[in-house]
């Protein structure tokens, strides 16, 4: 088995981030992209687990970070943050 180059990964998960939606052209969000590098990443564990590969290349390849929604669906207000003084929820 031939390695994969780092640099085709990041190029597929820019390609996933601008228009990985087959179905809409769209582009997938960072949280999709991000659990297809963790199976990628996993996958090829197991290929240099099995001694198809000398290295992951995976581990080099950055990943699109995921970000957290830090707001309350009740309040639209971030949850560690506390209402007005005088005025309650």
């Amino acid at each position: 088995m031939r390695g994969i180059p780092t640099e085709r990964l990041e190029e597929l998960y820019s390609d996933l981030l601008d228009h990985g939606n087959s179905r809409t052209g769209r582009g997938l969000s960072p949280k999709t992209v991000l659990d297809a590098h963790v199976i990628i990443r996993s996958s090829l564990d197991d290929a240099i687990r099995r001694g198809l590969l000398r290295t992951n290349p995976a581990k080099a390849a950055h990943a699109p970070k995921h970000r957290r929604n830090h707001c309350n669906s009740r309040t639209e207000r971030p949850i560690n943050t506390r209402p007005p003084l005088g005025r309650s929820m």
